[in-house]
């Protein structure tokens, strides 16, 4: 293998400090430009997908995007930056800045227990497992390592949401309800059935509906224009396909927290942003050892990396890529920022085709990305991120 590329990144990144390479920005820009005008179109013409749209945004610097196809095949409407996509699991990084957020005001703690958050609403001890309740905390499902299980929810027609409550009581009485699976202890295992009596206990004490909450402490703050919780309120939503000849149903997730977020890879870029140990955070609220959270391990996983509060992390390169991926059901995404080189990036598509161009897109960009010089940029002490709250 060569050493080339090692050698002239090396070089790249002493010159930038150095004062030499005066606008790295620029120049990583210039190469993300290329790629979304040449090589990604390209590979989209050749994909099964009927849309795509990318955003890469720098903490200082540039944001790009580019969309391609369109929003659904039967009506031709083309894909534009402002047409939002059901970005599923990736919900539960949002639902987890919420959380935070609260936390922040004082309405709980991280460690307290969730179920005397919602006291309306207990889990027989029968499916407990033998775990005390009170070790099933917000710290504990927002790192999947609460031992609940993932609980599969329907989905449904009609926009209008409903309480966390009755999906709750709905699942009791369903082939998977809510239960310590005998995983708790041992490391994360993903769960959207916790985050769904998370969802249950903010409600309850902030006597709010989640998509009002999320809008106030993170979507507006952030500036997510084209983002809601609540369908609704979606001005512009592309329509789930099964790939660029067949096109479903419209339908929309039960449970709002763990999978319900319709959202822009422009704004999903201005979420990963605020989580950047950047001198000047994009939310005014959110406290440095809060965003710190949620870009450093909180419980370790062999087959998937770390996983921090809300997210999943991953080393590439000197660098800690923190990220989330969702599908299911017509949609494939994918968003990711990078701690040091202090840039964010999404990929959202509307089909069930849309997995391999997902990846192959997130994968140009990310070496892009890499092979640049942005990390030589340090932080203060001051604006650095704690490591815990």
């Amino acid at each position: 293998m060569s050493i080339v590329p090692g050698i002239i990144r090396r070089a790249h990144a002493m010159a930038h400090r150095a004062g030499i390479v005066r606008d790295p920005f620029r120049r990583v820009g210039n190469r993300l430009d290329r790629l979304l005008a040449e090589d990604i179109p390209a590979m989209f013409d050749r994909s099964n997908v009927p849309g795509m749209s990318v955003a890469v945004r720098f903490d200082a610097g540039p944001l790009i995007e580019r969309s391609f196809g369109v929003a659904s095949i039967h009506s031709g409407d083309p894909l534009t930056p402002r047409t939002s996509f059901l970005v599923l699991s990736l919900s539960k990084a949002v639902t987890a800045m919420t959380a935070l957020l609260l936390a922040q005001r004082g309405a709980f703690s991280l460690d307290t227990p969730v179920l005397s958050l919602a006291a309306d609403y207990a889990i027989p001890p029968e499916r407990l497992g033998g775990v005390d309740p009170s070790l099933i905390t917000v710290r504990r499902i927002l790192s999947h390592t609460s031992g609940l299980n993932r609980t599969r929810f329907d989905w449904r027609a009609d926009p209008t949401p409903i309480p966390a409550l009755d999906i709750l009581h709905a699942a009791d009485s369903s082939p998977e309800p809510l239960a310590i699976t005998g995983h708790f202890g041992r490391g994360p295992v993903y769960s959207s059935g916790s985050f769904l009596l998370l969802q249950h206990a903010m409600e309850r004490i902030t006597a709010r509906p989640f998509a009002s909450l999320a809008e106030e402490l993170v979507l507006r703050p952030l500036n997510m224009a084209d983002s809601t919780f609540d369908p609704r309120a979606a001005p512009s939503v592309a329509l789930a396909h099964h790939d660029a000849a067949s096109q479903r149903q419209r339908l929309w997730p039960t449970c709002e927290a763990s999978g319900g977020l319709i959202s822009t890879p422009r704004d999903l870029t201005r979420f990963f942003v605020a989580l950047l140990p950047t001198p000047r955070s994009p939310h005014p609220e959110l406290s440095p050892a809060s965003a710190s959270l949620m870009t450093s391990p909180a419980a370790a996983d062999p087959d998937r990396g770390s996983c921090s509060l809300g997210l999943f992390l991953h080393r590439r390169r000197s660098d800690t890529e923190f990220f989330h991926a969702a599908f299911k059901e017509g949609w494939w995404s994918w968003a990711e920022g990078l701690l040091r080189r202090r840039v964010a990036f999404a990929v959202c598509t509307n089909a069930d085709s849309g997995k391999e161009l997902v990846r192959k897109t997130s994968m140009l960009i990310r070496q892009t990305i890499l092979d640049s010089a942005l990390e030589i940029r340090p932080i203060s002490a001051p604006n650095a991120h704690a490591n815990s709250v």
